[in-house]
């Protein structure tokens, strides 16, 4: 998997599964961890991953439903709760095992911190004092956690690329993918990704070939 991809302007680093995972690590003791780990799992928007509250996730369905987006508006010059960003921004997407088992230690922490405030907080990702975790402060942890593992520049964002990259290079449908993380352009993924679905098509040739005509390609 390649480190980093320019296309028409558009810079985006996609780490190595190990660099994902030493950046990640390098997270596990910030506040900024679990939006931060969500948006890698989810492939999600940041304020997407800021706006989650606790009715959104079922732990029974393994499901996770985007419905807000926590956002920094530049005209109030505040962060506040709005809009996600398009139609088909609002969606469900499974919950895997592994950031179940993490969301439920959250789960865990935010008790004990509501407790001790004695108020009750339904956001997901709050710091000790029960305060929302700005779009800014999860954008600068995770700048640096990146710098110091060798991804330098890479952006918070550029983990919806990863998500998006590494789906497609496993021959997941575009639509599939586009549908994951709510694109609204279904031209959007063809365009951005074209680079990954070449591979894709040469699998599927390479298919074509050894099913029905018996050869290698």
């Amino acid at each position: 998997m390649c480190t980093c991809r320019k296309k028409e302007s558009i810079d985006y680093v996609i780490p190595t599964p190990e660099q994902l995972g030493s950046l990640l690590k390098g997270l596990s003791e910030q506040s900024t961890y679990y939006p931060i780990l969500i948006c890698a799992v989810l492939g999600c928007r940041r304020g997407e991953a800021l706006g989650l509250q606790w009715q959104d996730i079922d732990f029974q369905k393994n499901t996770v439903h985007i419905r807000r987006a926590y956002i920094y508006n530049s005209l109030t010059q505040c962060n506040e709760i709005g809009e996600l960003k398009t139609k088909n921004s609002k969606r469900v997407l499974p919950l895997p095992e592994m950031l179940k088992t993490e969301l439920l230690k959250l789960k865990e922490r935010n008790a004990v911190i509501c407790k001790e405030l004695g108020v009750d907080i339904p956001y997901l990702c709050i710091n000790d004092m029960g305060q929302m975790l700005t779009p800014n402060l999860c954008s600068h942890h995770f700048h640096y956690a990146a710098k110091k593992v060798g991804l330098e520049g890479m952006r918070l964002h550029d983990l919806r690329h990863t998500v998006v990259t590494y789906m497609l290079d496993a021959g997941e449908n575009p639509r599939t993918v586009q549908e994951f993380v709510g694109h609204s352009d279904p031209g959007f993924m063809l365009r951005q990704y074209a680079h990954v679905l070449e591979k894709s098509k040469r699998q599927a040739s390479d298919a074509l070939m050894r099913n029905l005509f018996g050869q290698k390609a």
